[in-house]
């Protein structure tokens, strides 16, 4: 249901000039968030204990609502649940549910209060002006994952605006990131790098994204040694109150 109201929404008209895509989110308003996300991990040649080829998969929903800023920080909620299926290389199978009960902070432009944050979490970075189609903004960040830390620079370009049968304004836009991370003790002979690519739509009218799909692939290299793991993620949000 939520995506075939999401395809009607996007055969709207196009628009031009500039439209706001920022973090002012709306407070006593709830949205319900599906997601879809799968992770492979393949290893070629040799690679640490901590690391298990195969292929997880995590589905389900959850309700975002806003609260009171916290200062300068704005604060977000979320609570649902999620199927959580493992697949290794030598064919053992899980399947757990998972509880979601969490509680984020971050200023105007989508940079957390922790200060740093995996990849997947900072997109988007918002750019802080009024943009059009064709334009775009580069804002970098710190980012840390199980592999290590870095500095990420993230290209943001607006793709096409348009306007839906309920007034709203949507921008679509792409996302590319890309870095080289400093590894963590486990990963230490290793050298691993980011890149990644994605899609999302953004309600300019209620401040919050509609759709987003992003593909990150992390690539490590310790002589002959290889590890990839790549991590899709694709979530709707409908406003539900």
């Amino acid at each position: 249901m939520v995506m075939r109201i999401f395809a009607t929404i996007l055969t709207l008209s196009p628009i031009s000039g500039t439209v706001p895509i920022d973090g002012d989110y709306p407070r006593g308003v709830i949205f319900v968030a599906r997601f879809h996300s799968v992770e492979t991990i393949t290893v070629r040649g040799d690679a640490p204990k901590a690391i298990k080829a195969g292929r997880t998969t995590q589905e389900g929903s959850v309700r975002i609502w806003h609260g009171a800023p916290n200062g300068r920080y704005l604060v977000s909620h979320a609570r649902g649940s999620y199927v959580e299926k493992t697949e290794r290389e030598r064919g053992r199978k899980t399947a757990v549910q998972k509880l979601v009960d969490s509680t984020s902070e971050f200023d105007r432009l989508g940079y957390p209060k922790s200060g740093q944050s995996d990849a997947g979490d900072l997109i988007p970075i918002f750019p802080g002006r009024r943009l059009g189609v064709g334009e775009s903004w580069s804002p970098s960040a710190t980012i840390t994952s199980k592999y290590g830390t870095g500095r990420a620079r993230y290209v943001y370009r607006i793709a096409s605006v348009v306007r839906a049968s309920n007034a709203h304004v949507l921008a679509t836009f792409s996302v590319e990131v890309r870095a080289v991370l400093r590894p963590t003790t486990v990963y230490s002979s290793w050298t691993p790098n980011l890149r990644g690519v994605g899609t999302l739509t953004w309600d300019c009218t209620e401040h919050q994204r509609r759709f987003s799909q992003t593909t990150l692939t992390y690539d490590l290299v310790n002589r002959g040694d290889r590890i990839r793991d790549v991590q899709t993620d694709r979530d709707t949000l409908q406003r539900i109150q």
